[in-house]
């Protein structure tokens, strides 16, 4: 589904908060125990993803929007729900940006429905759908991938209502802007990958 220029590794969001840097301990040691895990899930995932390019282990901070500061000529995402944790990594010369969204494949609460979803999503994936929840579901992922993908140009923090979706086929979705205000937002279609395994979905933007 990836191109080779493009690893990932994967890890338990469950375990312990063990293997991280004394700098990565220190930034979320006042976070409930949960957060801790995710954390430290989230960047042996990364590590481990960075060491399949050939770089060496370092830390890897946030800066204060949160968002991961990744080593020098690089681009990453990770991304973890409650029992799994993914990080994408690639070099800039081969990748300009990406997202990833893991999510459980089961539904999205119905009061969330219309806070993800626009009129047109409801009306042509929702209501057309024999799971309608779990269609909402998959739009969410969708959404979020694709956020991940355009903030790394834009910078641009988007709500649900910043994109629509479309799906395609079942292992394709494009992710459009609604409010395009430039050239790069008016062209860009998100194409994007979607993959069920293991009871969940994930969805990969990757901008070449």
């Amino acid at each position: 589904m990836l191109p080779s220029e493009v690893v990932f590794a994967c890890d338990d969001p469950q375990s312990p908060p063990e293997g991280l840097w004394p700098e990565e301990a220190r930034s979320i040691a006042n976070a409930i125990a949960k957060r801790q895990c995710e954390y430290a899930a989230g960047r042996r995932a990364a590590r481990n993803a960075l060491s399949r390019l050939g770089l060496p282990a370092e830390p890897l901070l946030a800066a204060a929007n949160r968002v991961p500061i990744w080593p020098e000529g690089t681009v990453g995402s990770i991304s973890h729900c409650t029992e799994k944790c993914i990080a994408l990594v690639a070099f800039k010369n081969d990748v300009q940006s990406l997202g990833v969204d893991v999510e459980s494949a089961g539904p999205l609460k119905s009061e969330l429905v219309a806070e993800v979803c626009t009129p047109r999503e409801v009306s042509t994936l929702i209501n057309a759908s024999a799971t309608p929840l779990v269609r909402a579901k998959q739009v969410f992922s969708a959404k979020e991938a694709a956020f991940k993908a355009q903030y790394m140009i834009t910078g641009k923090m988007l709500g649900f209502g910043g994109f629509e979706i479309a799906f395609p086929t079942s292992t394709q979705f494009l992710a459009r802007f609604t409010r395009p205000e430039n050239d790069f937002e008016e062209q860009f279609e998100g194409h994007g990958h979607a993959l069920l395994f293991d009871d969940h979905f994930y969805h990969i933007v990757l901008i070449a």
